[in-house]
């Protein structure tokens, strides 16, 4: 289980690298002037540098990952996976 950054300098270029496996997930968020990466996205979500937000589209795959109904049945709606923005 293992994760490492490794930074080029003279292209600027940043590669991110983690197991195979995928035990440790790799989260990352660009930012203006680079990007913040970590295996836990509290870190990421607690940095100041990063400012809250939220789109229709994350705010439709957030809800629609796991509804539970009052029968204990999980559901996906397809109005979450259609829905355009300004709706």
């Amino acid at each position: 289980m293992y994760a490492f950054a490794l930074w080029e300098h003279r292209t600027e270029e940043l590669l991110l690298i983690r197991d195979q496996l995928g035990i440790k997930p790799l989260f990352c968020h660009p930012l203006g002037d680079g990007v913040l990466f970590d295996s836990e996205p509290k870190a990421i979500l607690a940095n100041p540098q990063r400012t809250p937000s939220t789109s229709l589209e994350g705010l439709c795959g957030a809800l629609s990952a796991s509804i539970t109904q009052a029968d204990g049945s999980a559901s996906h709606p397809a109005s979450a996976a259609t829905a355009s923005a300004g709706r």
